[in-house]
């Protein structure tokens, strides 16, 4: 029955990643058309998606930091199912923002043509220095112990990330209606919200499917 149940969420997932496939597919061969995009209307579904997944990315560094930033060691065994779980929704974000864009060769565009006036490229070298060290702190918990100096790092970093998201955000003529002193503050805040829902659905999950989990837990 057990294993029933898996597979049944599996092809679910299965489902969801076909889905997805084929969304990308169908925004890199039609563009914009397909959000209506106006001059008014210019923020599209694909950069709301983005905005969640990356400020869940950093919430899930500070919960990770708990065990070996804050050192509360009863919480260590969760540090590789966090940091698993950053990388998967950090590269989601990833996946969101080229949609966005329309083309991945924009993404290139946009990273080889440098403005370190922006705070959006600033926002996407933060990200890009996240995921490497990320891929390596990952890396090192399967080849040796935590390393503390990493989990420093990515904690640091993420603080830097859902910070400058919110001052991004607290820039553009809109700002009297996003309150944009306040969301330099908040984006952190619920980037730490995020992250504990994240944690504690995929930790449910992984109970239900150990067999199916163990891989990367």
């Amino acid at each position: 029955m057990k294993d029933a149940k898996a597979r049944l969420w599996l092809g679910f997932l299965g489902l969801g990643v076909l889905i997805g496939l084929v969304t990308v597919y169908k925004v890199f061969t039609e563009g914009f058309v397909l959000y209506a995009k106006t001059n008014v209307l210019i923020w599209t579904l694909p950069l709301a998606a983005y905005i969640f997944f990356s400020l869940t990315s950093s919430g899930l560094a500070f919960v990770s930091s708990i065990p070996v930033v804050f050192g509360f060691k009863k919480y260590e065994p969760l540090e590789k199912r966090i940091v698993f779980l950053e990388i998967a929704v950090l590269i989601a974000g990833f996946i969101c923002l080229v949609m966005h864009l329309g083309s991945p060769l924009n993404a290139v565009y946009f990273l080889l043509s440098p403005n370190p006036a922006s705070p959006l490229w600033w926002l996407g070298v933060f990200y890009g220095i996240y995921l490497v060290v990320l891929l390596a702190s990952f890396w090192k918990m399967h080849t040796a112990k935590v390393s503390h100096a990493l989990s420093t790092l990515v904690f640091l970093i993420a603080i830097g990330t859902s910070t400058m998201l919110g001052w991004l955000f607290g820039l553009p003529d809109g700002r009297p209606v996003f309150s944009g002193a306040f969301l330099t503050m908040y984006f952190p805040l619920t980037a730490f919200a995020c992250g504990l829902a994240a944690i504690l659905l995929f930790s449910l999950a992984s109970n239900k499917l150990p067999l199916y989990t163990a891989l990367f837990l």
